[in-house]
């Protein structure tokens, strides 16, 4: 399972952004105030910018409203998170003080909230925040997909959705030669592809994991 979302904007009561959780088919989800459910939210609005950043299918945008005076008055904190992981939105916590909802915890907003970020920033910290561990789970993720196939498949396939192209022939044949592909040699295999200086320049863990969505590899084994 991989989850991104955020918060786009936030005026007024209107809340914008977009969500996708990987293991599901429908997005949904979960205002909470303290803590507590109170509405669930799908997120099917049509986001083309989010598809062409290859994080998402288009369909994952969301947009409802709140009315501010209907929150508690003595305060509290309103939350967005997925409804199946439970994992907050980017941006998804807010404080009511004096009637006023403000993003962030109280006492330290600046810290948590940042303003509105575009699709690549929202990437490119997602990666900072979780690095090795996001690239190791986006690995197992691949490999659930085409461990199944011939070992030559299996190569050429790693190559084009790790790297982005098909293998030249002397690292197609170093890889047969070198892999035994034994045990978890197949997983180390893709890990340290997604860990070289060529993907690192040219990919994210986030694109791999958009490219596989709605693949099919079973008729090619």
């Amino acid at each position: 399972m991989s989850f991104f979302g955020i918060v786009d904007t936030f005026s007024s009561g209107t809340f914008t952004g977009w969500s996708y959780n990987s293991s599901v088919i429908k997005q949904t989800l979960t205002v909470k105030i303290n803590d507590l459910k109170v509405r669930e939210i799908e997120a099917n609005i049509l986001r083309p910018d989010v598809k062409a950043a290859g994080v998402a299918p288009e369909q994952c945008g969301f947009a409802f409203q709140l009315n501010i005076q209907d929150l508690p008055a003595d305060g509290c904190i309103l939350s967005l998170v997925d409804s199946t992981s439970g994992i907050q939105l980017e941006n998804g916590i807010f404080t009511l003080l004096d009637g006023i909802l403000t993003p962030g915890f109280p006492d330290n907003t600046a810290e948590v909230i940042r303003p509105s970020l575009s699709i690549k920033q929202y990437l490119k910290a997602q990666e900072d925040k979780f690095g090795d561990q996001t690239t190791a789970l986006v690995a197992k993720d691949l490999l659930k997909a085409i461990e199944h196939l011939p070992i030559n498949t299996f190569v050429a396939l790693s190559y084009l959705l790790v790297l982005g192209r098909i293998p030249d022939p002397v690292g197609f044949q170093n890889s047969l030669s070198n892999g035994r592909f034994e045990g978890n040699a197949k997983f180390q295999f893709v890990l340290e592809m997604m860990r070289s200086e060529e993907f690192k320049k040219k990919r994210t863990p986030t694109l791999v994991l958009a490219d596989l969505q709605g693949c099919n590899f079973s008729r090619l084994s």
